[in-house]
């Protein structure tokens, strides 16, 4: 395809991502904006008078990226502000690099809902909680947003707990992906604003401290030194390294460790995988003796639960999908929903709806959460001290 004819198209592709994003997005209105850094050009929902000023901004946190992530991308996207201005930066991939797409608009399809997870989910892009956190956000919002899909790939979510823990959302998206099979959320399919608030909501409850983060990026230090010579020795090495760090880490991060690093294997040992990367001549039973080494010691999820277990994760899934939300329809605050008297009425939410689901299993879900709502909206202990993951 001649250069002229792909840009059409790419321009093409931002402004009906952006025309999208702002009908979903109302507040966008007038202050959306998608640069391609490629051609120097803005598309989207702006002032035309604002537009030297957007394009100089732009060109500075593009030479900011640059200067953080040095030239090792091979593919990127971010999202940053100007003014009153909110705005994807595409950079794209440099010539000639590798790329797991087939073209660019795929590319774009994949990395666009992550940036405007940042820009439209709350605490999308304020890092007081870190920069994992939002991180997480944005990764939940871009499995629901415009419509449910996959996560990442095991590959690529194991890659971030090795490379660049900032990016380490698989224990977010693994809930994220259990609730999309266990409840039906056509809904949020239709409400933007609920997939936001679902992104917010999944990663306020299920994204790992920073102290258990950094345990996690600590024990694979010696997988990344590896990786850091592999252009001389190869990957053998790293992979070896990996094996060595899940099969003898006996912290309290070994399981989130041993999936996370199980994951980034998979390129190496999965049956369909493996010749590519016999390059160091292994015999077949080497390969294999690793593969069952590695089966032996996968941590196996409990099959069954209790009565009270079951009832207790569905109550915290009722909270996670907004069911005891005292104003569902809006976009959550988070400085207003982390608030004491938020938790206070969550735990009582939930409390609630645990004592009913017991005392009265034959109330249908819904009445059981108009019930605890109701139950929960009462007046609570004045000293309610427990932080909400105690109730959960």
């Amino acid at each position: 395809m001649a250069e002229n004819e792909q840009q059409t198209n790419l321009a093409e592709t931002f402004n009906a991502f952006a025309k999208k994003a702002v009908e979903d997005f109302p507040e966008l209105e007038g202050k959306f904006v998608i640069y391609n850094a490629r051609t120097n050009t803005l598309h989207g929902s702006f002032d035309s008078a604002d537009e030297a000023a957007l394009l100089e901004s732009q060109q500075h946190a593009l030479d900011d990226f640059k200067r953080e992530n040095g030239e090792y991308y091979d593919s990127a996207a971010f999202a940053t502000t100007f003014k009153e201005y909110h705005i994807i930066n595409y950079i794209g991939r440099k010539e000639g690099a590798p790329s797991d797409y087939n073209s660019d608009e795929e590319e774009i399809a994949e990395l666009f809902p992550h940036e405007l997870g940042h820009i439209v989910a709350p605490h999308g892009i304020d890092m007081c909680r870190g920069e994992n956190f939002v991180e997480c956000i944005a990764d939940a919002f871009s499995i629901l947003y415009p419509e449910q899909r996959r996560p990442l790939p095991l590959v690529l979510q194991g890659a971030s707990a090795i490379n660049d823990i900032r990016h380490f959302s698989s224990p977010v998206l693994k809930e994220l992906s259990r609730l999309m099979e266990k409840y039906d959320l056509s809904n949020i399919q239709k409400s933007p604003l609920q997939a936001a608030n679902l992104a917010y909501r999944a990663s306020l409850f299920y994204a790992l401290p920073p102290k258990q983060l950094q345990g996690i990026s600590d024990a694979f230090e010696p997988v990344r030194q590896a990786m850091s010579k592999a252009e001389t020795t190869g990957y053998f090495p790293a992979m070896l390294a990996c094996i060595k760090v899940i099969l003898g880490d006996d912290g309290k991060n070994s399981p989130v460790v041993f999936m996370a690093g199980k994951a980034w294997l998979s390129q190496f040992l999965d049956e369909a995988e493996k010749e590519e990367w016999r390059s160091n001549h292994q015999p077949p039973a080497f390969w294999d003796s690793l593969r069952k080494k590695i089966k032996e010691s996968t941590p196996q999820e409990e099959t069954q639960e209790s009565l009270e277990q079951r009832i207790a994760r569905e109550a915290k899934d009722m909270m996670v999908l907004g069911r005891f939300d005292q104003y569902p329809s809006k976009k959550i605050n988070p400085k207003m929903y982390e608030t004491k008297e938020n938790i206070a009425y969550l735990q009582s939410a939930m409390g609630a709806y645990i004592t009913l689901r017991q005392q009265q299993p034959a109330m249908s879900q819904e009445q059981t959460i108009v019930r605890a709502r109701k139950m929960a909206e009462k007046p609570v202990s004045s000293n309610p001290r427990r932080k909400i993951q105690a109730a959960i």
